[in-house]
């Protein structure tokens, strides 16, 4: 850091040099931030927001990327056991649109505390292990759907208890071509709502390893952007440009499902926050893997000032009265640069 010819050099040489406005043009054309202030904190301010776009953007890869994967296994899923395209075109890219305006506000979230008080390097290690368990598990959220549209909530309020496959069995002509129609636009309005549900209100889950709503809370144009979201989507096939759509109002009792459907989602997804890591310790401690359990513990984070616990492994020395499991207690996050200097099966941790 400096301001007269003489640091020029020194400032040229090293990794990050630092001047102010008022140094002589030498030394702030050798400088990489130059500082219009004169206040080192306008430094800290802009390291913190440095780890809040970071944040950001490890939230942005991780919702794609799982609900982009967890489609695929929807989609595939239903191409081979259903009669009919579980979504038209038109309506998946529709909902796409929706979805990823929801997710236009995301650069402005809050990013807990926590996250933003040690050094991150860029580790996107995290997203492939992420990507491969929310994807699949939000799959069988839309699997049930698809379960429930066909054989219960289609065959109730528009067949007369009467399957797609066996339609032809009971109608025809004009009345078995009305029959399949008003059926798959049901099913297709049921899994066209509940796919937005699930995506967009995971968000909140995704976006904190602690409890979202009570916790942590996001910002207010990401909450404002996803309820949106879903209040639009939820609304669209009671409206003309719904029927446009090929989508059908739906029966109230249909929400009676959803809602405890959704809810069960998000706590799978934010008890999934927290046990990726608990269950790579398993994995490594009871497998004896100790190369693999030292490459792991330089990407965990143990946080000792949410729970005010020490740090232990196994479970020793656990203290955090919550009555947690201790293979879980302090896990916060992937990616981290901290290094654990404790390797081999200590009794605590230090930070």
């Amino acid at each position: 850091m400096g301001d007269g010819i003489n640091d020029a050099s020194a400032m040229k040489s090293a990794d990050i040099g630092i001047s102010v406005d008022t140094a002589v043009d030498v030394a702030k054309e050798s400088a990489d931030i130059v500082l219009l202030e004169k206040d080192l904190m306008v430094l800290e301010e802009g390291i913190i927001e440095g780890r809040k776009t970071y944040a950001n953007m490890i939230k942005y890869i991780k919702m794609t990327a799982s609900s982009n994967f967890g489609n695929m296994f929807s989609v595939l899923a239903a191409s081979a056991l259903l009669p009919f395209l579980p979504m038209e075109s038109l309506q998946l890219i529709f909902l796409n649109l929706i979805y990823d305006l929801s997710c236009t506000a995301i650069p402005w979230d809050n990013v807990d505390e926590e996250f933003i008080s040690v050094p991150r390097k860029w580790d996107a290690s995290s997203v492939g292990s992420f990507m491969m368990w929310i994807g699949p598990t939000s799959s069988v959220f839309d699997w049930m759907t698809y379960i429930f549209m066909y054989f219960v909530f289609c065959p109730l309020f528009v067949s007369k208890g009467v399957l797609y496959n066996d339609l032809a069995s009971h109608f025809a002509g004009a009345d078995l071509v009305r029959m399949q129609t008003a059926y798959v636009a049901m099913f297709q309005t049921g899994w066209f709502i509940e796919s937005m549900w699930s995506q967009t209100l995971v968000i909140h889950m995704i976006r904190t390893p602690k409890l979202p709503f009570i916790q942590s809370h996001a910002s207010a144009p990401l909450t404002l952007m996803t309820f949106t979201g879903i209040g639009v989507l939820t609304i669209i096939p009671f409206t003309t440009f719904g029927r446009m759509l090929g989508f059908v109002a739906l029966p109230t009792a249909y929400f009676a499902y959803l809602i405890p459907c959704i809810l069960l989602y998000m706590v799978l997804a934010t008890k999934f926050e927290k046990s990726i890591c608990a269950s790579l310790w398993r994995i490594a401690v009871k497998g004896g893997m100790k190369d693999e359990l030292d490459k792991s513990l330089d990407k965990i984070i143990w946080n000792n000032e949410v729970y005010g616990t020490r740090y232990g492994i196994l479970g020793i020395d656990c203290s955090c009265d919550r009555g947690c499991d201790p293979y879980e207690c302090n896990i916060l996050e992937y990616g981290a640069d901290r290094k654990i200097k404790d390797k081999i099966f200590p009794s605590k941790i230090r930070k």
